[in-house]
């Protein structure tokens, strides 16, 4: 079940953020975000969870987050989520043994975030099939 939930009960705070960035149904890409109203850091990963060096939109953690024990099912519900999608980025926060809904979207950024260094752009877009008309 997935449920819409904005604050960890346990913590009090926004909880980490994994944004899944899926491809005809297929996630290629996880973006952690933490400390989203504090003071946010970004760091991406492919979906085994190999770190990737990029930053985007902002400086990447001190510390790299861990791997969540939830990754599976996350993973699970960003793809049934975004299976009619030639792209969309789903964003689910991960606790109390669940993968809680926080938003999808299939414009991120309005299309205006920034990569460092600039080919993540083609990182991001080479995966992106788009339908024939």
């Amino acid at each position: 079940m997935i449920a819409q939930l904005w604050f960890a009960p346990d913590q009090g705070r926004i909880p980490n953020d994994y944004k899944f960035f899926c491809y005809d149904g297929r996630v290629h890409f996880v973006q952690v975000t933490q400390a989203r109203f504090e003071d946010p850091r970004f760091d991406f990963f492919h979906p085994d969870w190999t770190w990737i060096d990029m930053r985007h939109m902002g400086p990447n953690a001190d510390q790299r987050p861990e791997r969540p024990a939830l990754l599976p099912q996350m993973t699970a519900v960003a793809e049934a989520l975004s299976r009619d999608l030639d792209f969309a980025r789903v964003d689910l926060y991960g606790f109390d043994g669940q993968a809680k809904a926080g938003e999808m979207t299939i414009y991120p950024n309005r299309g205006l975030g920034w990569f460092d260094p600039p080919s993540g752009d083609a990182m991001f877009g080479e995966p992106w099939v788009l339908p024939k008309r």
